[in-house]
């Protein structure tokens, strides 16, 4: 039964990237996005859990700073 799924996701896979290109690529570029954002997080919490925190939030340089003590 198995072998059966694996042959009709095939086909299913097929068919949508023959007959629907447009479709097969909105998909494609969400998965790449998809998996660009989780291996950006997986590293970012790669590097801070030798801190023992596991922060994902980057904050942009543009964001105000606190003042400056000289």
């Amino acid at each position: 039964m198995k072998v059966l799924r694996a042959v009709g996701m095939t086909i299913a896979i097929i068919s949508l990237r023959l007959l629907m290109p447009q479709v097969w690529h909105g998909f494609e570029q969400t998965l790449l996005a998809f998996f660009g954002a989780m291996q950006t997080v997986l590293g970012n919490v790669s590097a801070n859990g030798a801190h023992g925190t596991a922060s994902v939030i980057m904050t942009p340089s543009f964001f105000p700073q606190g003042p400056s003590t000289p």
